[in-house]
């Protein structure tokens, strides 16, 4: 629920599901989460009253779109709030989006809509989004491995959770936009806590890839850019990023940035 520009970084997420063509949107929550139900609740939320303060609340508020809750129980790992999907998923594909990364794209919704394709296109186990990152930022992410080619349009070698510098197989980080087959939860049963104690995702993919199964990477196109709002460093970036952005409001962003620029020269 961290402001991100005029609205809170869960709605960016969910509109680029929307505008992507997603149908059905589970959130997977956790204790004293209730402020999200209640955000996109139109009875209960900041839209109650008739009142319409955010951007594209029409299409969070459309009604073929249904939004869905369920609550995680503990902080297990990424693969456990997965699992938590499984009869949402009902045997078919499902796409994950992570809510502390948000989507700045030309199109809204273009990467989806291009992950599910491709899916389908190379009858993939999984298809992850994957953005060039620097040697020194990839103990941040999980790091894609292509091959010695670096082909990303073949099957993935190997993915590997947050390597240190000088030992990541590649510089493409999993972006926090995935597509998985229903095989995925079979994976995720057998795992053991991995990397921080908890159930990892990549742990799952790197089974998958090791028993033959088609997993592979989507890059970025340029004019899709990821803001990482997972920490504070990052989230205070993209939240002065978005402002600068917007029409009404950036000029003042910039003066005020200037401003406190020079009182402290």
């Amino acid at each position: 629920m961290l402001p991100l520009g005029r609205k809170p970084t869960i709605q960016w997420v969910a509109e680029e599901l929307a505008l992507g063509g997603i149908g059905s949107i589970l959130f997977v929550t956790g204790e004293n989460k209730r402020a999200l139900e209640n955000h996109f609740d139109p009875s209960a939320g900041p839209f109650a009253n008739g009142k319409r303060p955010l951007p594209l609340d029409e299409v969070i508020h459309d009604p073929n779109l249904r939004l869905l809750y369920i609550r995680q129980g503990g902080p297990r790992g990424l693969a456990d709030a997965i699992r938590c999907g499984d009869t949402f998923a009902a045997d078919d594909d499902v796409l994950v989006a992570l809510g502390d990364v948000v989507l700045l794209e030309s199109t809204p919704g273009s990467l989806v809509r291009r992950l599910c394709e491709v899916h389908r296109a190379r009858q993939a186990a999984a298809t992850l989004a994957v953005n060039f990152v620097p040697d020194e930022e990839t103990t941040r992410y999980g790091i894609v491995d292509p091959g010695a080619s670096g082909d990303l349009g073949t099957a993935l070698r190997d993915v590997v959770e947050k390597p240190p510098p000088g030992e990541a197989p590649s510089n493409y980080a999993i972006t926090g936009r995935y597509v998985l087959s229903p095989v995925v939860f079979d994976y995720i049963g057998r795992l053991r806590p991995g990397h921080g104690s908890e159930l990892q995702l990549t742990d799952a993919l790197r089974e998958m890839i090791r028993d033959g199964l088609p997993v592979h990477g989507v890059p970025l196109e340029d004019t899709e850019q990821p803001l990482d709002v997972g920490d504070i460093p990052s989230y205070w970036r993209s939240f002065v990023q978005v402002m600068l952005a917007d029409e009404a409001l950036g000029d003042e962003m910039r003066a005020f940035l200037a401003q406190a620029g020079a009182g402290r020269g």
